[in-house]
């Protein structure tokens, strides 16, 4: 017997909400005691409500100039993400490029500014 959740297989679900869980855990984890993670918190204040009223906007079809605000505001916060995490991104990409493989590439650049260093 086959058991489907909204007609997918459940091993795949079950992966798929391992996977989201581990990304959302290890932001979060990751923002912790950072200046982030108190705008994450603000965020979602922020758009908590308006989930709620976009939800009702797109069940009851009315409410049509909220949800049209609603859809415009919730584009615009991607961007405002990456401007507000300007810092925390750049942290990332620092430690990702101090991971494990991605040390070899270091190690190379380091002796070839000691090969320049010398011949200047």
């Amino acid at each position: 017997m086959n058991f489907t959740i909204l007609g997918n297989p459940v091993h795949e679900v079950a992966f798929e909400f391992i996977v989201i869980w581990a990304c959302i855990y290890l932001g979060f984890r990751f923002l912790q005691g950072t200046r982030g993670g108190g705008v994450i918190k603000g965020l979602l204040v922020l758009l908590a409500p308006l989930l709620l009223l976009q939800t009702l906007a797109d069940d009851s079809g009315a409410f049509d100039r909220l949800n049209y605000f609603a859809e415009t505001f919730s584009t615009y916060v991607v961007l405002l993400l990456v401007i507000i995490f300007q810092p925390e991104l750049r942290q990332a990409a620092v430690r990702v490029g101090q991971w494990g493989p991605f040390r070899f590439m270091r190690h190379s650049s380091a002796s070839g500014s000691t090969t320049i260093s010398a011949i200047a």
